[in-house]
């Protein structure tokens, strides 16, 4: 009965401490512990329950008084049971300074809440948990590459190959004939025997001749290169095949390979035709240990297919490029080249008939004298003349002419030359009769030294970086000049 009555008043006393903090609760080790929760811990009845009071009445002193109790009274009281294992894998950690619970401790005030206690749970690292990680990752970068070229494959803003039934020859609205390429006739001439193969090639045939199965046509651009090509399918009237050799290579490695192969199945299907790859030297060039795989594999198959079909099949196969000397020597050897054109810049002569090719669609003023033009034009390719005359019809139109004169002419010759006119430019008229002085002693040394250039134009309008220029035309193009000439040209 004595026991049972000093458990009771243990159990009082607790509940009494218990309901003395912030209205009910008591704060141990950043834990509330209510009343409830106080009555469900004690037992019931016996030594056990005076066992437990006894255990846990100093540990509540400590918390409400904020010290701790006194050894002696520890000493005193039964020891408490053994500690119970804790768990492994969650740890309890405080930062920041150390809690203190009532009054009279650090960092906080007396009757204060304690600070809170930050729990963090940390797990043990393990490979299985990492590759699980790495693998899902891995899974959906995948997926999304696949997903994203599906839509825009499906879209057509990238394609991995065509088929060979989708490989069509060019539609040529306009067939382009001999007659419409002017200026480089040598290569025409060249040119004019594959159109005689495709017309008739039981020809060539029974005497046992072979055509060449390919032709480069190499120059500077602009002198017509892919024209005559087309000039070569329109006079035979076969379809014509045309690609560039950037297309062959895009996203993936394998397309360009891929191309090769399909343009020249769908070629034999066509036959007899013409392979036109411009800018061969895109796909073409030398090969070294620095190029990418894809760029090999596409030269490769190219010169498979080269070797793979007869000449007797009825298909040309012809390239363009500005660079010959960039090409591969395996794939400008005979058997696959057979025939090297050069197509030059044209000659004065050239470039009359160009100028005549070109006006047919303009109208022209009976006053124009082409050959003028062409002396006044060495260099020019025959892109040039056609962009000179579109020029000088664009200049007419503003004008509120009706045709093209040669004043119009001249303009754009001399625009496309030394610049546009420098109508803005501040000229005092000092330097303007000092440019007049100057070009007018150019315009007396032209006219009086032996051996010079004929006198065309004078004039003190500035373009370019020029204020005033006296222009010569030469009878023809010049590569040597004599003695005389050559002292006319220094006066």
């Amino acid at each position: 009965m004595a026991k049972e009555g000093k458990t009771d008043q243990l159990a009082e006393r607790a509940l009494q401490m218990s309901a003395s903090v912030d209205g009910g609760g008591s704060a141990y080790g950043g834990q509330r512990i209510d009343e409830e929760q106080a009555e469900q811990k004690v037992p019931a009845v016996g030594e056990g329950r005076a066992h437990w009071m006894q255990t846990n009445l100093g540990q509540w002193e400590e918390a409400l008084s904020g010290r701790p109790s006194s050894p002696f009274s520890r000493l005193n009281r039964n020891s408490a049971p053994p500690p119970q294992p804790q768990p492994r894998f969650p740890s309890i950690s405080r930062r920041g300074p150390s809690m203190m619970m009532g009054g009279g401790g650090m960092g906080g005030q007396q009757g204060g809440r304690p600070e809170p206690i930050q729990v963090v749970l940390s797990e043990a690292w393990s490979w299985s948990k990492f590759v699980r990680k790495l693998g899902s990752k891995l899974l959906y970068g995948i997926l999304l590459m696949t997903g994203l070229s599906v839509i825009l494959d499906q879209q057509g803003i990238i394609k991995s190959g065509m088929n060979a039934a989708e490989v069509e020859p060019n539609s040529l609205q306009q067939p382009i004939k001999f007659a419409d390429v002017q200026g480089v006739d040598e290569a025409k001439h060249e040119l004019e025997e594959v159109v005689s193969f495709l017309k008739e090639p039981k020809k060539f045939m029974e005497i046992g001749g072979k055509l060449p199965k390919g032709i480069l046509l190499y120059g500077p651009p602009g002198t017509g290169k892919t024209h005559l090509a087309r000039a070569v399918a329109g006079e035979a009237g076969v379809p014509f095949f045309q690609m560039s050799g950037s297309e062959f290579d895009e996203l993936y490695v394998g397309v360009g390979a891929r191309r090769v192969r399909e343009l020249f199945a769908a070629a034999k299907k066509k036959a007899p035709c013409i392979v036109f790859i411009d800018e061969i030297d895109a796909v073409g060039s030398k090969r070294s240990s620095k190029d990418q795989s894809y760029m090999r594999q596409t030269l490769n198959q190219l010169l498979v297919e080269l070797d793979g079909f007869a000449g007797g099949e009825g298909v040309i196969f012809i390239a363009a490029t500005n660079t010959p000397e960039a090409l591969d020597k395996a794939l400008v050897r005979p058997g696959r080249f057979d025939r090297l054109v050069p197509v030059p810049l044209p000659d004065v002569k050239g470039r009359a008939k160009i100028l005549e090719v070109h006006m047919k669609g303009v109208s022209v003023s009976p006053s124009v004298d082409t050959h003028i033009l062409a002396r006044g034009t060495p260099g020019f390719s025959g892109a040039d003349l056609a962009n000179l005359i579109n020029q000088a019809a664009i200049k007419a139109s503003k004008d509120g002419g009706k045709a093209v004169k040669m004043s119009d002419l001249e303009w754009a010759k001399d625009k496309i030359i030394m610049g546009s006119e420098r109508k803005s430019a501040v000229v005092t008229e000092q330097n303007k009769r000092l440019t007049a002085y100057h070009e007018g002693g150019h315009t007396l040394v032209a006219l009086y030294s032996p051996g010079a250039m004929p006198l065309h134009k004078v004039t003190v309008i500035p373009r370019g970086n020029a204020l005033g220029v006296t222009v010569q035309l030469p009878e023809a193009d010049k590569t040597n000049h004599t003695k005389k000439e050559l002292y006319a040209m220094l006066d």
